[in-house]
């Protein structure tokens, strides 16, 4: 039986493993393990191929073998040295040092085949007896062309496409001299015509600058109202009124093309974030722009989750019938986007139950505007006071 301080000293040991672990600095847990094995195998592959990297793309052995035979060339171009030596030298194995001199036997210096006369060394007759080594005609301008390709980065082997060469300048646009006068006289009538033109009232008609204006961010109230100009013939428009009725029947474009298929979570994501942008840059707290993009998301929000028109209009309805009862426009806000979080938020059974009937979706969203309109709740509650008394 061991003496107790030896058996104090393993407790001891064994408690401390399981604390700390046997090595402070790497853990227990699986990729701490895992990354152990992968060390150990590094120090081994390090330690067997004479501490050089086996990384990816990095084939030593390749590029070493022709090193070492140009080394072994003498001043005829004829290397005489046996595979097991070359193997030494370089450090790898005796089949490697015959594969890559097969190799380079049959290729020429940008690794195409070639003819034996054209490729990086030859394969002569070996001497008979024990001992004889490989002896091998070396191409001395093929072998070092290989060998630069060899030591070239990766990044700079294949040439980069130059940047784009500048245009032909071309001549500076002149107007001919006889064409430029009569520009010149045409400026100087009109200038006079205008010079002469009396005092008018349309000054006094038009609104005063924006930055002087109490409602800076106004604009023209009616901006497709015409003009008539049979009541007031002498007087011309202003300037900087522009007011166009189009004719009846005529087609405006719409600003954006109509979307024509389902909007998907990432459309949805930059369609909000252009919500925000408007929220941020309006000083009103909901002005009629942002209420008609908030309304907008909410029914791509809709289309997006497969609700047919029918439901969309529920959902659409509902929240406009509830925000009806509200007092403030951020009250209003803050429903349309409950509604779209709602929309986006819950499960397809909820979604179809919900929307199937216009009265359930309007329960949903009194739901989701709970408390919102302190002035509607306190309505109900003193007639609710005046009932009972």
């Amino acid at each position: 039986m061991p003496p107790m301080k030896n058996l104090g000293d393993v407790g001891a040991s064994v408690v401390r493993r399981l604390v700390a672990g046997k090595r402070p600095a790497l853990d227990r847990s699986f990729a701490g393990r895992f990354a152990r094995r992968l060390a150990k195998k590094q120090r081994r592959h390090w330690r067997e191929n004479g501490l050089r990297p086996r990384g990816r793309g990095y084939d030593w052995a390749r590029q070493l073998i022709p090193e070492e035979i140009l080394k072994a060339a003498g001043d005829n171009g004829i290397a005489e040295i046996s595979a097991g030596e070359l193997a030494r030298r370089v450090g790898c194995a005796v089949r490697t040092v015959r594969y890559y001199v097969k190799r380079l036997a049959s290729v020429d210096q940008m690794g195409r085949p070639a003819t034996p006369f054209k490729a990086c060394i030859r394969q002569l007759a070996a001497r008979v007896g024990r001992g004889a080594g490989l002896r091998l005609a070396v191409n001395v301008t093929e072998l070092a062309g290989l060998l630069k390709w060899l030591r070239t980065r990766k990044a700079a082997r294949f040439a980069k496409s130059s940047r784009q060469l500048s245009l032909f300048p071309e001549k500076a646009m002149e107007i001919p001299a006889e064409i430029q006068a009569q520009i010149d006289r045409l400026a100087a009538l009109a200038a006079a015509r205008s010079s002469k033109r009396r005092q008018s009232e349309s000054r006094a008609k038009i609104a005063p600058a924006p930055a002087d204006s109490f409602f800076a961010r106004k604009g023209d109230l009616f901006p497709h109202t015409p003009l008539v100009t049979e009541i007031t013939p002498s007087e011309l428009p202003a300037g900087n009124l522009d007011r166009n009725a189009s004719r009846p029947g005529v087609e405006i474009a719409r600003r954006d093309p109509v979307p024509r298929t389902r909007p998907d979570r990432k459309w949805l994501r930059s369609d909000w974030l252009e919500i925000q942008e408007i929220e941020r840059t309006d000083c009103e707290p909901m002005s009629e722009r942002h209420r008609r993009r908030l309304m907008r998301h909410l029914r791509f929000a809709c289309w997006s989750r497969g609700l047919d028109q029918r439901a969309t209009r529920h959902v659409v309805g509902a929240i406009g019938w509830e925000s009806q009862r509200m007092r403030k426009a951020s009250s209003r806000k803050y429903l349309i986007i409950d509604g779209v979080s709602w929309v986006l938020r819950c499960s397809p059974a909820e979604l179809r139950g919900a929307t199937a009937h216009f009265l359930g979706m309007v329960k949903v969203v009194r739901g989701l505007s709970a408390g919102s309109d302190a002035r509607a709740t306190s309505g109900v509650a003193s007639r609710g006071n005046r009932g009972s008394a």
